[in-house]
């Protein structure tokens, strides 16, 4: 028995509640009683009083929530006219739909809810609070999570029902886990391999890689960077040229390859060692720098390094020279079509690109970067000037290419103690009264003007300015030479310059996915960003865009004068950035390569694509996985700010969903397999197929919507596609 002195109320309840021990599955990054599936139930909740019932289906939910191991009902009263009358102008930062702001009025009202939830979110009222404002109004989870906290005069626990007995603890299943590595040739320093290639800093390298086939191949285990991150030492060991994608080796448990030589008894180590490959690339043609074997693994998967890059390949440009392009002649054209074929059929790579800059975007929104002279054109960042091919629609239309949207994925346990820091400073420059520090990304050329142009207008409204000059640092450039400096940076002078900012100023021409902005998001510090950036679209909503400086200016003196925002802003889009960048959101990987190895690509037989891009069906070891919540299904998300466009089989209406575990529920009952979730108004909707298209101007989705796939071990994806890649 356990005793608590409820609030207003002088009586001690004794309440015995019998608790089961589960692997609680599925809980999201942040506190678990905000996390709708993981801390508490929204289907097995309800109230009465101000708020109605919104589906008789609902009753009774004592049986729901008893049939949840380890959840208890809790009743709760409450009175929150004072509350509601102190947060609902901070949601003019988000700005609520009129069927949102009615139903914030009608929860003024007292009334009492029946909340289903893990006994330790009695401790407090962030559950009450995701699920009244969150789920009653359907508000961004994010923005309620970011809310004052309803205070204790406001609410009542006025009883405790016990929870499902008699269950044992649920046992993690075994599943098979793909060995995966990253891999680079030592001429690229992704993966740090550049340095293999000086004499000085070979033994330095050698501390870190191990040599595994003798002039020719060195290897990262992941064991070695796990143990190094956790000991605080990764960082200081090994430059790896950018903390993007160390996420992916960490949801994917990937080790790092970097290739000097390579030949046909490196290709059979390869296939012998790994069961998948992705190909960090700078050039696409230099994909076939490990020899394919006919019918000897590993799956290729290959990662452009830089946005254009997939472009120019397929238009006919790269590192390796300008081949005939699409404003040539057509028999030329359709030549090199084949040509690009043939190459990746030859080279044993997978037609779908894993596409870290939403290149699929660009073309629907006419947003291809010219280069303004051929002196400025560079294959990684830009189009030749006047390029007729600028007009085209989608990459099938050059190349039987499929591009599955991707992200940058970061290791977030680096960034956890500066996002503590980050919220410090805030409060510190508040009590302070000082205007705080604005970051602004260094420009070139003619963008420099607006620049300092900016830096005095914010001087002049006391605003301190920080540019993050990697030339100005004490190493220089010499990252070649000294490797640990330029890691040490990134971690001892980057990320702390970055955490005590209040804004990020990222705007101009630059065709970058804008990584020095997700990692602003993830700290907490408010990024105002221009649109054709990837990140700027994926993280903020649309009232942080800016195309220009003066549009900048506007947005930072908008925020100053109403600075209850700010805070609301910042929760919104670190939620969601901790929620896509992440390894925790990276998608199983036998899973997802039998969706993309499924997807139909043009010119591409359906054999032929599951021969380059499905999984193995024997090597693969096993591992211990948790087990889901009771009940509940699998799912994942395959594409964040994508929606399912026409040529989707829809199943039904768009509904209300607390969650994408509840929309997953919704889907899994319809006999869909695909569903998308809108997190601005929690609208959830299901599909039998989906044809993935991304989120544009044009769109009747909000900006942060994604598109998740069931879990489903009986699927046929051979004949019964899920996915169709834009």
């Amino acid at each position: 028995s356990h005793g608590w002195l409820m609030p207003l109320r002088p009586v001690r309840l004794a309440i015995s509640v019998g608790l089961v021990s589960t692997v609680r599955a599925g809980a999201q990054l942040g506190d678990l009683c905000a996390t709708e599936g993981s801390g508490f139930l929204a289907s097995a909740s309800r109230c009465h009083g101000a708020t109605p019932e919104v589906s008789a289906s609902w009753f009774p939910i004592e049986e729901r929530c008893q049939d949840r191991p380890g959840f208890v009902l809790a009743e709760v009263e409450f009175e929150l006219s004072e509350y509601f009358a102190e947060v609902v102008p901070l949601l003019d930062a988000v700005a609520p739909s009129h069927p949102q702001r009615q139903a914030l009025k009608t929860l003024e009202a007292p009334g009492r809810c029946w909340l289903c939830l893990w006994p330790e979110c009695i401790g407090d009222e962030i559950a009450l609070r995701v699920y009244l404002p969150g789920f009653r109004a359907a508000l961004p989870p994010d923005v309620v999570a970011g809310l004052p906290s309803i205070l204790p005069h406001q609410y009542d626990w006025i009883s405790v029902e016990e929870g499902l007995r008699g269950e044992t603890e649920q046992q993690p299943s075994l599943a098979a886990q793909l060995r995966v590595a990253f891999a680079t040739p030592s001429l690229w320093g992704t993966l740090g391999g550049h340095a293999l290639q000086n004499a000085q800093l070979r033994p330095h390298m050698k501390s870190v890689f191990e040599e595994v086939v003798t002039g020719c191949v060195w290897r990262l285990r992941f064991e070695k960077m796990q143990q190094a991150s956790a000991d605080g030492y990764l960082g200081k060991i090994w430059w790896s040229h950018g903390a993007w994608f160390h996420g992916w080796l960490w949801g994917w448990r990937a080790d790092a390859l970097v290739f000097e030589t390579s030949n046909a008894e490196v290709s059979a180590w390869v296939a012998n060692e790994y069961d998948v490959l992705v190909l960090i690339v700078f050039d696409i043609t230099a994909a076939s720098f490990l020899p394919h074997v006919q019918g000897l693994g590993p799956v290729r998967l290959v990662l452009p390094a830089e946005p254009y890059l997939v472009w120019n390949w397929a238009l006919g440009r790269s590192q390796s020279g300008v081949m005939p392009s699409c404003h040539d002649q057509d028999r030329s054209a359709r030549r090199w079509v084949q040509r690009r074929w043939h190459f990746l059929k030859r080279n044993g790579i997978c037609p779908v690109i894993q596409d870290h800059y939403s290149s699929a975007w660009v073309p629907l929104e006419a947003a291809f970067d010219l280069a303004q002279s051929p002196e400025d054109f560079d294959y990684r960042f830009n189009l030749q000037p006047n390029e007729s091919c600028s007009s085209l629609s989608n990459i099938a239309q050059l190349t039987p290419l499929l591009l599955a949207p991707q992200l940058h994925r970061y290791n977030l346990a680096f960034y956890r103690p500066w996002q503590a820091a980050t919220d410090v400073q805030q409060r510190l420059q508040k009590l302070q009264g000082s205007k705080g520090i604005v970051m602004i990304e260094r420009c070139k050329g003619a963008e420099s003007a607006d620049a300092e142009w900016l830096k005095r207008e914010l001087s002049s409204r006391g605003f301190v300015i920080l540019v993050p000059d990697f030339t100005q640092r004490r190493h220089g450039v010499g990252v070649y030479k000294q490797p640990r400096s330029c890691q040490r940076s990134h971690s001892e002078e980057l990320i702390p310059e970055l955490a005590s900012s209040k804004y990020l100023v990222l705007v101009g021409r630059k065709t970058s996915a804008g990584q020095l902005l997700a990692e602003a998001a993830l700290l907490g510090v408010l990024p105002i960003a221009s649109p054709h950036k990837m990140f700027t679209r994926l993280l903020l909503p649309p009232e942080l865009h800016a195309k220009d400086m003066s549009t900048a200016l506007a947005l930072i003196d908008s925020l100053e004068s109403q600075p209850s925002k700010i805070e609301v802003l910042r929760k919104l889009v670190r939620g969601r950035a901790q929620r896509l960048l992440g390894a925790e959101d990276v998608p199983p990987l036998q899973s997802y390569l039998e969706v993309i190895a499924s997807s139909p690509a043009p010119g591409v037989s359906p054999q032929m694509m599951r021969t380059l891009c499905a999984p193995p069906n024997s090597s693969a070891r096993p591992t211990l996985m948790p087990p889901n919540s009771r009940g509940r299904p699998r799912f994942w998300r395959f594409a964040a700010g994508f929606e399912c466009g026409r040529g989707s089989s829809v199943l039904g209406d768009a509904a209300a969903a607390a969650s994408p575990g509840s929309c997953a529920e919704r889907c899994r009952s319809a006999g869909g397999r695909v569903f998308t979730y809108d997190e601005s108004d929690r609208t959830c909707r299901t599909f039998h197929h989906c044809r993935v298209v991304p989120l544009t101007s044009r769109s009747g989705s909000h900006w942060n919507t994604d598109v998740f796939v069931l879990e489903s071990p009986s699927r046929s994806t051979a004949m019964d596609p899920v996915i169709s890649l834009f």
